[in-house]
C-alpha cells in the first residue's frame, strides 16, 4: 500500500517502493535521500520536549534546520502549503482531533473517535445580542464571561451528542470532545473578531492578552461542565492565516508576533501558520521555537510553533495558502541574531515546579 503523501502526488513514485518503516526511518533518510525530500518523510508533528525530563536542543536544531531546508523545496511541492504540514510541540496531548497537531497518542485505546468541535461565529453571536440587551449597551465582565460559558457548554453538549451517535454506529469507543474555537478564513468566523466583541480595539490592542485569557478559561469551564469528557486542548486559537480578524490586525500595524507570543501564554496553542520572510535565518527560527517552547514547559501547557518561511517574499508581502489555510501578509522578525544562544546545542534542565512565585 502506497504512504499517503505518494497517492497525494507529493512525493516521487519511486519511493512507493520502500515498505513504510524504512521510509520514515531518519537514519534511513539523512543517508539515502537529498535534503529536500527529508522534512516530508519525517513526521510532521514533532515533540522536543519531555515534561519531567528535559529540553532536548539537539533534537529541536534538527528540527529547525527541516524547516529551513522545506522552504526551499523544488517547485513541484506546490506553494507554502508544504511547510503548514509541520508544527513543533511542547507538551502535546495525546487525544488532540485538531491539525496540523492531530495524532493518536501511545495512551489512546488501538482504536477510538475523538472529536473536534469548534464555533467561533457562534460565540461572536452570543455576544454581540449581549451588549444589544445590556442596560447602556456593555455588559460587565461577569456576564461577560457567563455568556461565553452558556455558548461553550451548549456547542459542547451537541458535539458530544453526535460524537456518541458516530461511536454507536461505527462500533468504536468514544473517547473525548474538544471544544477549540478554531477560526476559518471566512468573515465572522474569527477568533480576533471575539476579541474585538469582548471590547479591545484591534486583535494586539492593550487589553488583548486579558481578554483572550477570559476567553480560553470561560471555554473550558463550559466544555468541562457539559461533558465529562473533555479532552485534547479546548480553548482558543489564534492562528493568522486562518482567520481573517488577525490578517486585519496584522495589516492595520496593531498586531506584531511578539504580541503574538504573550497572548501564546493564555491561549490553548502557539504560534501558528505565521508567514516570515523566505531569507529569515535558521537559527532565528530555532530561537523563536525555544522561546515558545519554554513558555510551555514553565507554565505546564500546551504550545507549539507553525511558522511559514516564504522564499521570495518580504515583510508586507501576502501569500495565499487556499482552502481553510487562507492567507497571510509576511510579518516582521526580530533581526537581532541568536546564533551563539542555538549553536551551544544539547539540552536544558527541565524547570523546577514547586518553588514558584
Amino acid at each position: 500500500m502506497q504512504p499517503a503523501l505518494i497517492r497525494a502526488g507529493v512525493l516521487p513514485q519511486h519511493l512507493s517502493q520502500l515498505q513504510k518503516r524504512t521510509l520514515f526511518d531518519p537514519r534511513h533518510i539523512r543517508s539515502a535521500y537529498p535534503a529536500h525530500f527529508r522534512c516530508f518523510l519525517l513526521r510532521f508533528r514533532q515533540r522536543i520536549f519531555k515534561p519531567v525530563a528535559h529540553f532536548n536542543y539537539r533534537r529541536f536544531t534538527f528540527r529547525q534546520h527541516r524547516i529551513d531546508v522545506a522552504s526551499q523545496l523544488p517547485a513541484y511541492l506546490i506553494g507554502p502549503y508544504r511547510i503548514a504540514k509541520l508544527v513543533v510541540l511542547c507538551n502535546a496531548p495525546d487525544d488532540n482531533p485538531f491539525m496540523a497537531g492531530a495524532y493518536h497518542g501511545v495512551s489512546e485505546a488501538d482504536a477510538i473517535i475523538n472529536v473536534g468541535v469548534s464555533g467561533p461565529g457562534v460565540v461572536k453571536y452570543a455576544l454581540e445580542q449581549m451588549d444589544h440587551e445590556a442596560a447602556g449597551g456593555l455588559a460587565s465582565f461577569e456576564t461577560l464571561s457567563e455568556t461565553i460559558k452558556r455558548t461553550a457548554f451548549k456547542i459542547t453538549r451537541v458535539g458530544q451528542l453526535v460524537a456518541q451517535e458516530a461511536a454507536a454506529r461505527l462500533g468504536i469507543p468514544f473517547g473525548i470532545i474538544d471544544l477549540s474555537l478554531a477560526p476559518t478564513p471566512a468573515v465572522g468566523d474569527s477568533v480576533a473578531d471575539i476579541l474585538r466583541c469582548m471590547g479591545v480595539g484591534h486583535a494586539g490592542a492593550p487589553g488583548t492578552t486579558a481578554a483572550l485569557a477570559m476567553l480560553n478559561d470561560q471555554v473550558k469551564k463550559g466544555g468541562v461542565m457539559a461533558s465529562s469528557y473533555v479532552g485534547g486542548l479546548s480553548g482558543a486559537f489564534i492562528p493568522v492565516s486562518e482567520d481573517q480578524g488577525m490578517i486585519d490586525a496584522v495589516e492595520a500595524g496593531a498586531l506584531t508576533i511578539e504580541k503574538l507570543e504573550a497572548m501564546t501564554c493564555v491561549c490553548s496553542v502557539g504560534l501558528d501558520m505565521i508567514a516570515i520572510p523566505g531569507d529569515t535565518p535558521a537559527t532565528t527560527i530555532s530561537g523563536i521555537i525555544a522561546d515558545e517552547a519554554a513558555i510551555g514547559m514553565v507554565n505546564q501547557k500546551t504550545t507549539a510553533v507553525r511558522l511559514i518561511p516564504v522564499v521570495g517574499k518580504s515583510v508586507g508581502d501576502n501569500v495565499e495558502f487556499g482552502g481553510l489555510l487562507g492567507h497571510a501578509p509576511v510579518m516582521p522578525v526580530n533581526t537581532f541574531s541568536s546564533q551563539r544562544f542555538v549553536d551551544r546545542g544539547g539540552r536544558i534542565p527541565a524547570p523546577i515546579h514547586s518553588f514558584k512565585n
